[in-house]
């Protein structure tokens, strides 16, 4: 009996959550601006973005506007590293904000890898890719698939034109809880925190914070032993 009613309390929150972001996206497909080839991008790609909130019980969208540029604000309840305590100990938060911005000229020309994705909350990031301000920009290295670049594509530090916003999502996910890290400074892709750089290089335990997965539940921080 028990089973059967965290069963029925499971299924019945992952239909709110599924509604509630099917609702949010209705809303903004109706503010959909721009001309027929980017609104019909930005419906496609932002679809890609609701099936990953509709699956993943740790992420929940809390704004979606595609009025202009495709802008996605959106929390994951992971490990993030922030400032050491004064004996070194890693302090570890365990919610990420994120906004994902897109402009349409991305599509074709390649933006930098910190200008899609940033992180809101929390505002100290310890991390080496990432700078500490307010809305900390994420530098997302190499991204796009070499595969998929034609001759007429042009790259900047490494980040295709085109890269997806879905695969923004997930790049950012796993560097945030450092299960993607540049530590290299000759890496033109990669090192906005020289202090935290050196940190991991000396605390390589944290490196990283949890293997799960997007999709994995995640049973919050215990501990660099216990993940």
């Amino acid at each position: 009996m028990t089973e059967k009613l965290h069963k029925d309390h499971h299924d019945s929150n992952g239909h709110q959550r599924r509604a509630s972001v099917r609702q949010l996206f209705e809303k903004a497909l109706d503010c959909n601006g721009g001309n027929r080839v980017w609104r019909l991008w930005k419906e496609s790609q932002t679809e890609e973005i609701v099936k990953i909130g509709e699956r993943a019980e740790r992420l929940t969208i809390h704004r979606i506007d595609l009025s202009g540029d495709l802008d996605i604000v959106y929390e994951i309840k992971q490990p993030v590293p922030r400032i050491p305590r004064a004996d070194g100990e890693l302090v570890v938060d365990e919610l990420a904000i994120y906004r994902l911005h897109y402009a349409e000229e991305w599509t074709v020309l390649p933006p930098a890898p910190w200008w899609p994705l940033s992180l809101i909350r929390p505002f100290d990031p310890w991390h080496p890719n990432m700078r500490r301000s307010l809305e900390g920009a994420i530098c997302l290295g190499t991204v796009g698939k070499e595969e998929n670049r034609t001759a007429s594509e042009d790259r900047i530090d490494g980040t295709l034109a085109g890269v997806s916003p879905k695969e923004i999502l997930m790049i950012g996910f796993f560097a945030v809880q450092l299960d993607n890290v540049v530590l290299d400074e000759r890496d033109p892709n990669g090192v906005l925190n020289q202090a935290a750089c050196d940190y991991y290089r000396n605390f390589p335990k944290y490196l990283p914070l949890t293997k799960a997965g997007l999709f994995e539940s995640w049973e919050g921080w215990k501990g660099v032993e216990k993940q």
